[in-house]
């Protein structure tokens, strides 16, 4: 009889060990599914963002080119502007001179126009 117990014995403990045995590569199996699942959504998830800040940057650069564009035309304007000063000041400039001379015409003549 105890042969047979140490021998039933020998059997469940064996028993026991092939169970957690399969337990443990279950266990690792389903964690490994599970790992593969976090993956597949985080790779999901990181190309969904990647799409987006693409496109952030497709826009950033098309308002780039705008702001560039306008730059360009508010700098062309300036330059017209500038220019069209510039005219300005040296016809005010010649007219000054020119009530300057006339200015002083007129005091010359008042003066021989008093000692007559």
């Amino acid at each position: 009889m105890a042969h047979q117990l140490k021998q039933h014995l020998s059997e469940f403990n064996s028993f026991i060990q092939t169970q957690g045995q399969e337990l443990r590569r279950a266990l690792a199996e389903n964690m490994q599914r599970h790992y593969q699942v976090l993956l597949e959504t985080a790779a999901g998830s990181v190309k969904q963002r990647l799409r987006e800040k693409e496109t952030e940057v497709q826009k950033a650069v098309r308002r780039k080119a705008e702001l560039e564009a306008r730059a360009a035309q508010l700098n062309s304007e300036v330059q017209k502007w500038q220019a069209k000063a510039r005219e300005q000041e040296a016809t005010a400039t010649a007219l000054q001179a020119m009530i300057s001379a006339g200015s002083g015409e007129g005091q010359g003549n008042g003066k021989e126009c008093a000692a007559a």
